[in-house]
């Protein structure tokens, strides 16, 4: 596969809404690691936020939809996970 080819199926996915993200997610660690949450619970969270994120990013790579992660994107699923995921979809469906 050539370069120019994985920034053109990139072309929706903007490298600072993946940083949001990874940010919003370790502040909420921390903030969770200073309440002295249970291991499962921080572990629970961090599995849902990552899943949340690879759904809008997965669903930004379909070339029909144009559909780009922008910052608030990324701040929205990292603090929500999946349900946030599949609300911001559903509201690019529908608005």
């Amino acid at each position: 596969m050539e370069f120019g080819n994985i920034i053109s199926a990139a072309e929706g996915f903007e490298w600072t809404s993946i940083l949001v993200a990874i940010g919003v997610i370790a502040a909420v660690f921390i903030v969770l690691k200073l309440l002295k949450s249970g291991v499962k619970k921080i572990i629970g969270f961090i599995i849902n936020a990552v899943v949340g994120c690879v759904i809008l990013y997965v669903f930004s790579l379909f070339p029909s939809i144009e559909f780009s992660i922008v910052w608030w994107h990324a701040l929205v699923t990292g603090l929500f996970g999946i349900p946030a995921a599949v609300i911001i979809i559903v509201c690019y469906f529908v608005l």
